[in-house]
This record gives structure tokens, sequence and C-alpha cells, in this order.
């Protein structure tokens, strides 16, 4: 997979300079690979010991609350209409 020059780099650098840089990336992105699965992992664990703080009747709205959300943000957008 081809990596992405950082920002502001594409003007300045030789052809060679961007392959050792898409080495480089090509080098760490396993480490940061594992390291986002470590992160999602952690991130579950919290959530879960944060939800036995609350009771059924919190848990439900939550749950309703991010359902809501969920449907929003999947239903279609509505191009304001410029003439109004």
């Amino acid at each position: 997979m081809r990596g992405m020059l950082p920002f502001g780099y594409r003007d300045f650098v030789t052809p060679e300079q961007k392959e050792k840089i898409y080495e480089i990336q090509d080098e760490f992105r396993p480490r940061f690979e594992e390291l986002s699965k470590q992160m999602e992992a952690l991130r579950k664990e919290m959530e879960q010991k944060m939800e036995e703080v609350l009771t059924p009747e919190q848990k439900g709205k939550i749950n309703a609350r991010k359902n809501e959300i969920q449907r929003r943000m999947s239903a279609p957008r509505r191009r304001p209409n410029p003439n109004r």
C-alpha cells in the first residue's frame, strides 16, 4: 500500500526521498495498526466499565439516543434549497 507524503512535502522532496519516506511509512504501519487495535480494545473496556455505573433506565435511554444518532447519520442528506 502506497503511503501519503506528510503535508507540505510534495513540492519539495525528490523522487528518491519520496520512495524513502514511503519505505519508512511501510516500516511503521504494522506498529500503528497494532496500536490501533489496542486502543479499540481499551475503548471497549472503558465503555463497558462506564456502562456498569448506569441504571437499566439510563442504559435504555442512552441506547435509544445512540440508535437515533445512527439513524440520522445513515439517512440520506437533503441538500438545502438555495432558492429559499
